[in-house]
């Protein structure tokens, strides 16, 4: 921290200095009665204490318009995608996709202001396209966060679900990224993503040193899921207790650059009730009370030009009730997990991932992804500058056993299904950048 050399107290001592030292340089012709001398001193001191405390409150006020002084990012991102499917359409519903098109995705702003000494807002907020060629505005993060050292800090608002690695490290902005699209499960919400990405609570998380490995830990509770898995539950939790994850990665010293950790999840879902008209007739599956489980285990390894990382998920819904054909205590395992690995080149950096995303047939929470599907991606980042990024990404997709849901599918071509067993190859080119 800067110091200067001109404060409060300094003036006053030189202040006090120069009045003491000022009269005594008076010739004796000149010199006043000592009654003068005790009353002009008395003056001028009243004069400086005046000026010193103007200083101290301008001082004041400088401190105070750094502490609150906001800072505004954003990210942005437009591509172009091919794909050898054509597209398909039901009737009186919307184009599940568009394919050899022309993208905007989003547009992300990020700002944060420090509110206090320990104490910082943080915003991010996502104009996103649609399939439907709509624009939406989400408030993806909302928070306030209070900050007492690396052993503990807290979050009140919504934020990032801290659920395995990537959600917990990438946000919305795709510059970020190594490649253009997701992994299928950590798709977000509105894109349909089958992990709870955001959380309307608190967080509590901390960050420990022990020598031989760092130890960074997170735990959170909120509102969790509603009925359906998007959209989140922003304004009131359908359910009580409230949603609850676990997060804890460890970092050996002596291998740098590798993380390893866990992370656990616990919600419990209300019954979906009517009918939703967002799905295509005759195939929309109810459901009733679910009590929601989902394990994670990742590695991450990340020195030089090394990037690679490794996550699998295990969803678990436990039935809690008989309703719309529900067996109580009948339980839905579903699975998901990705490889990726890039290495860096100067300004370029080849990657590789391989998908896998296995729904069972039986399940009815995620009608939007009942599929099984393997992607195999391979492409290549070119950081043109320091904040701008041009990505070429092939996507080889082999869908199984698909049962066709809502027509709300993701709004990424390398993303979309299609109705039973099937191929699909895409091609995107993206350019991405940061402000």
């Amino acid at each position: 921290m800067h110091h200067s050399l001109i404060t409060p107290w300094r003036i006053g001592l030189i202040g006090g200095v120069l009045a003491l030292l000022v009269p005594s340089l008076a010739t004796a012709e000149d010199a006043p009665a000592p009654g003068d001398d005790v009353g002009k001193l008395k003056a001028d001191l009243a004069e400086l204490k005046e000026r010193v405390d103007d200083l101290t409150a301008a001082v004041d006020a400088k401190a105070s318009n750094a502490d609150s002084t906001l800072v505004i990012r954003g990210f942005g991102d437009i591509k172009f995608v091919g794909s050898s499917i054509t597209p398909t359409t039901s009737p009186g519903q919307a184009p599940r996709y568009t394919a050899d098109s022309f993208s905007e995705d989003a547009f992300d702003i990020f700002m944060n202001a420090r509110l206090g000494q320990n104490i910082t807002f943080l915003s991010e907020t996502a104009f996103e396209s649609n399939n439907s060629n709509q624009l939406g505005v989400d408030v993806e993060r909302l928070l306030i966060k209070y900050d007492f050292g690396d052993d503990l800090n807290i979050q009140v608002g919504r934020f990032h679900t801290s659920i395995g690695y990537w959600n917990d490290t990438y946000h919305h902005g795709e510059w970020l990224n190594t490649a253009i699209s997701k992994p299928f499960a950590v798709n977000f919400e509105d894109s349909g993503g089958i992990i709870p990405a955001h959380l309307v609570g608190i967080s509590f998380a901390g960050l420990r040193n022990f020598g031989d490995f760092e130890v960074d830990w997170s735990f959170q509770f909120g509102n969790g899921r509603g009925p359906t898995s998007d959209p989140p539950e922003i304004y009131y939790g359908s359910q009580v207790p409230k949603a609850t994850n676990f997060n804890l990665g460890v970092r050996p010293q002596a291998i740098p650059g590798l993380k390893i950790g866990v992370s656990a999840y616990f919600d419990h879902i209300s019954p979906e009730e009517g009918t939703d008209p967002n799905y295509i007739a005759g195939t929309t599956p109810l459901h009733g009370g679910l009590h929601e489980t989902i394990v994670n285990a990742y590695g991450v390894y990340k020195h030089g030009p090394i990037e690679t990382f490794a996550e699998i998920y295990q969803f678990t819904h436990e039935r809690t009730d008989n309703l719309y054909g529900n067996e109580e205590g009948m339980k839905d395992k579903d699975f998901a997990y990705y490889w990726q690995f890039g290495y860096k080149i100067g300004h370029w950096t080849p990657f590789f991932r391989y998908d896998v995303l296995q729904i069972s047939q039986d399940n009815n929470y995620f009608p939007t992804y009942r599929d099984s599907a393997r992607t195999y991606s391979v492409g290549v980042r070119w950081d043109v500058s320091s904040y701008n990024a041009i990505k070429l990404q092939f996507n080889h997709i082999r869908h199984s056993s698909y049962l066709p849901g809502p027509n709300t599918l993701p709004t990424n071509i390398e993303n979309s299904l299609v109705s039973g067993n099937a191929i699909e190859n895409t091609i995107s080119v993206q350019t991405s950048f940061a402000f």
